[in-house]
């Protein structure tokens, strides 16, 4: 008699072991954004951003590119902050996205301009500052607000001593046309241009 509870026991505890793997193989393969969000909050940050990025792989979305973006930025991962950066700046609904406040619930402006930032600046430090520049000026539209990403990699490479990365920051800079620009972004510019002048 006692085998037989015994046995009943064991073939219980059997069945809800393997029904309990079943159910995380199930989130893993085919809910990746359920594993994403338990790993953030356990605190197994790092967990987090690769399954952000199979949530985003998987679904294509700015909402996971930037949810490893901002994992990749806090455990300062150059390497992972460009790749999900850029791959957050090419989605399809970026735009849209920041328009909505991106992560943080910011402006458009300052959301998209907070991205290419992080992105510029992860290629800027992985010694990719020329690359930096370029997109970083692209990135700009004909606009010149506060905190974009070709001011930060200019005044990133002055304070660095990278002469290159400024210069080529610097004619950038001299090329923007200031006719549509707005009077906060004149202003904005005419400070970092003066910035500049002051360096020689």
């Amino acid at each position: 008699m006692n085998k037989i509870i015994w046995k009943s026991i064991l073939a219980t505890l059997v069945a809800t072991l393997l029904l309990c793997g079943a159910a995380v193989f199930a989130c893993v393969c085919f809910f990746p954004p359920t594993v994403m969000e338990l790993s953030y909050n356990v605190g197994w940050d790092r967990t987090a951003m690769r399954y952000a990025e199979k949530s985003y792989e998987r679904f294509g979305e700015s909402y996971y590119a930037a949810f490893a973006m901002e994992i990749a930025v806090s455990e300062g991962m150059d390497e992972e902050t460009e790749k999900y950066a850029a791959a957050l700046v090419d989605c399809k609904d970026f735009n849209e996205f920041c328009l909505n406040g991106g992560i943080s619930g910011e402006g458009f402006g300052t959301y998209r301009q907070y991205a290419y930032s992080t992105l510029c600046l992860a290629k800027y430090r992985l010694g990719k500052g020329e690359e930096a520049v370029e997109i970083a000026a692209e990135s700009l539209n004909g606009k010149f607000p506060p905190n974009n990403s070709l001011a930060a990699v200019y005044l990133y490479a002055l304070k660095d001593g990278e002469t290159g990365v400024a210069e080529k920051a610097k004619e950038k800079l001299s090329a923007i046309d200031e006719t549509n620009l707005s009077e906060a972004d004149r202003t904005y510019l005419s400070n970092i241009k003066n910035l500049a002048a002051a360096e020689g």
